[in-house]
C-alpha cells in the first residue's frame, strides 16, 4: 500500500488503441474506486486514441526498450536487427510459431524492471505483457488476463505455460475461452477464473448520444456494421466474400467497418477487385464507435476465433440484432433465434442471415428481446475483479 493506505495496482497492456481488450480496460478502470486503489498502467507499444477515456487519476507510462545513451541505441539496435531476421526466417521455414514469442525472446532482455513494487500487477493481454509482468514485475500477487483464443492463435503451450504457471490466477474472458485452455493445455483448473468483459450499458449510450431505441423501418439501404482489429482473425475476407454475395443477389446495403491494423490495405484491395465500393466502406479507426453501433440495422462478427467478443456484447447493449460465425464461444454470446443469428463460417451462411434479419418486423422482435433481458454483467464481472484487487 502507498502512504494513503490504497492498494498499489499496475496494469500492464501493449497500448490503448481501438480493440476489444483496450476498450474493456478503459471501462474497468473508470469503475475502479480511487479512493480504495492507487492505480498505475504501462504501456508496451505506445499509447493510443483511447487513452482520453481513462480517468484522470491514473498514471500511464510506457516500458522504454531504448534509453537515449548511445549505449542502449546500439543494442537495441542489435537485438532489432537480430529480432527481424529470425522473423524473416521463421515465415520462410512456415514455422508455427507466434510473432509475440519471438518478439519477446529477442527484444524482453531490454525491458527494464520497474523500480516500484505493487500489491497487485495485472497483465490484462496475452503476449508482451504477459512475459513482462511474470518476469520483470515485483508485486504481491500477479494476475494475467487472457482475452483471446490462444490455442487457435499458434501461441505454443511450452513457451506460455512457465509464463502463466508464475501468476496466482489467470482469467478468462469467457467460461468457454477458461474450458477450451483447460482442453487444450496443461493448466491447474484452480488457477482459470473466467470473468466477462465490463461493458456498461448506460457509459456506451452516453458516448452514443441520440436515440438508443430499437431500430425501425426506414426506406434507405440495410446499414451493417462490423467493428475489430484488421487482422486475419476477425474473418475479413469472410466479410467480403459476404458483401458480394448479396451485392449479386441484388441486395442493398451498406456495410461499415471501424477498424484498424495489418490487414487494411488487404481489405481495400478486396473491395476493390470485388467492385464493392458502394457497399462496403473502411471507416478505419474511430475511437467511439457507439454513434455507429447505436444507428446499424445489424452488427455482424464474421470472426474465425474470439476470446470473447466485446464488440458483440457492446452492439447488444443498444440492442441490435447480432450476426457471428460459430466460433467456439458464440453460445456464450448469442442465443441463436432469440437475440440474433450464429451462421457458420461460410459466405453462403452469413449472407443468407442477413437476409433472414432483412425484415424489420424480425429485427424489431429481436431488439425487444434483448432490452427485456437486462443481460447488462457489470456488477458481477466488477464484484470479481473487486474480490481478486483486495
Amino acid at each position: 500500500m502507498n502512504g494513503s493506505g490504497r492498494r498499489k495496482i499496475l496494469f500492464v497492456i501493449d497500448s490503448f488503441n481501438i480493440g476489444g481488450a483496450e476498450r474493456s480496460l478503459c471501462t474497468l478502470l473508470g469503475l475502479l474506486p480511487a479512493e480504495k486503489f492507487d492505480i498505475s498502467v504501462m504501456l508496451a507499444s505506445g499509447g493510443g486514441p483511447l487513452e482520453k477515456y481513462l480517468p484522470p487519476d491514473v498514471r500511464l507510462s510506457e516500458i522504454p526498450l531504448c534509453a537515449d545513451d548511445l549505449k542502449s541505441r546500439l543494442r537495441f539496435r542489435f537485438h532489432h536487427l537480430r529480432h527481424a531476421l529470425i522473423s524473416r526466417m521463421a515465415r520462410q521455414r512456415n514455422l508455427r510459431s507466434n510473432p509475440v514469442e519471438l518478439y519477446w525472446t529477442e527484444m524482453g532482455c531490454l525491458a527494464p524492471a520497474p523500480a516500484e513494487s505493487y500489491d497487485v500487477a495485472i497483465a490484462y493481454h496475452q503476449g508482451f505483457p504477459t512475459y513482462f509482468v511474470a518476469e520483470k514485475v515485483k508485486a504481491a500477487r500477479k494476475i494475467a488476463w487472457i482475452n483471446a483464443d490462444i490455442v487457435r492463435d499458434n501461441y505454443s503451450e511450452a513457451f506460455n505455460l512457465r509464463f502463466y504457471h508464475l501468476y496466482n490466477k489467470v482469467v478468462t474472458a469467457s467460461a468457454r475461452l477458461r474450458d477450451l485452455l483447460l482442453d487444450a493445455w496443461h493448466f491447474r483448473p484452480e488457477q482459470l477464473l473466467p470473468i466477462r468483459d465490463i461493458v456498461s450499458s448506460a457509459l456506451l449510450r452516453r458516448l452514443a448520444g441520440g436515440d438508443d431505441s430499437a431500430p425501425g423501418q426506414h426506406s434507405g439501404p440495410l446499414r451493417l456494421l462490423t467493428v475489430g482489429r484488421l487482422a486475419p482473425v476477425k474473418g475479413y475476407d469472410l466479410l467480403i466474400a459476404t458483401a458480394a454475395l448479396l451485392r449479386d443477389r441484388g441486395f442493398s446495403f451498406r456495410w461499415d467497418i471501424i477498424g484498424d491494423g495489418p490487414m487494411r490495405e488487404e481489405i481495400r484491395r478486396l473491395i476493390s477487385r470485388h467492385s464493392l465500393e458502394e457497399h462496403v466502406t473502411l471507416l478505419g479507426p474511430i475511437d467511439n464507435p457507439y454513434p455507429w453501433m447505436r444507428s446499424c440495422d445489424i452488427y455482424i462478427q464474421p470472426s474465425r476465433s474470439e476470446g470473447y467478443g466485446i464488440a458483440v456484447c457492446e452492439a447488444k447493449a443498444f440492442c441490435r440484432p447480432v450476426i457471428v460465425t460459430d466460433f467456439k464461444v458464440a453460445p456464450e454470446l448469442i442465443d441463436h433465434g432469440r437475440d440474433g443469428l450464429i451462421a457458420s463460417m461460410t459466405a453462403e451462411s452469413l449472407a443468407d442471415a442477413v437476409t433472414r434479419l432483412a425484415s424489420p418486423q424480425l429485427r424489431e422482435k429481436i431488439s425487444s428481446r434483448i432490452a427485456a433481458s437486462d443481460s447488462d454483467d457489470t456488477s458481477e464481472s466488477l464484484r470479481l475483479v473487486l474480490e481478486l484487487l483486495d
